[in-house]
């Protein structure tokens, strides 16, 4: 600035103030605000004061938007690894973190070309609740009371 002018604010981002002059009084310029970006004040015109430090810069960081896993998968459906799919064919599942779907009573694992579902036990045989679907070997009715006829599947 000039002797007796005092000299405007810095850039924006938190610039500091120019050194002014002023007969016998000197006001020496400040820096600029920590974590702005924003530089120092201007020295004076005819001064050993020079400017003031420029204010430190600031990283802007930028996330895309989270993808949401779902893990937690509504009645019916259960996690495959990589989203919630449709129990198979006769089975069912609560709602929340599965990874399976369970037969009902009288029902067993079938597994037909990799292909699962919960398939009714023959009139006369019985297989307790419980089979994990899809997964493992297909099981078998036992002989024994059974419901006559078998309940249908849930309905998926």
């Amino acid at each position: 600035g000039i002797f007796g002018s005092p000299v405007g604010a810095g850039g924006a981002g938190g610039g500091g103030n120019g050194t002014w002059y002023l007969s016998q009084f000197l006001q020496s310029s400040t820096p600029g605000t920590p974590n702005t970006g924003g530089g120092g004040g201007g020295g004076a015109y005819y001064s050993e004061f020079g400017g003031s430090n420029g204010g430190s810069g600031i990283v802007i960081v930028r996330y895309k938007s989270a993808v949401q896993v779902c893990n937690e998968c509504g009645t019916d459906y259960y996690y495959n690894g990589s989203l919630c799919v449709s129990c198979p064919v006769g089975s069912s599942s609560p709602p929340g973190a599965t990874t399976a779907c369970k037969c009902p009573k009288d029902y067993h694992r079938k597994v037909d070309g990799g292909v699962y579902s919960c398939a009714a036990c023959a009139k006369g045989t019985t297989r307790p609740a419980g089979d994990t679907v899809p997964g493992g070997d297909a099981t078998t009715c036992s002989a024994g009371s059974s419901s006559s006829p078998p309940p249908p599947p849930p309905s998926s």
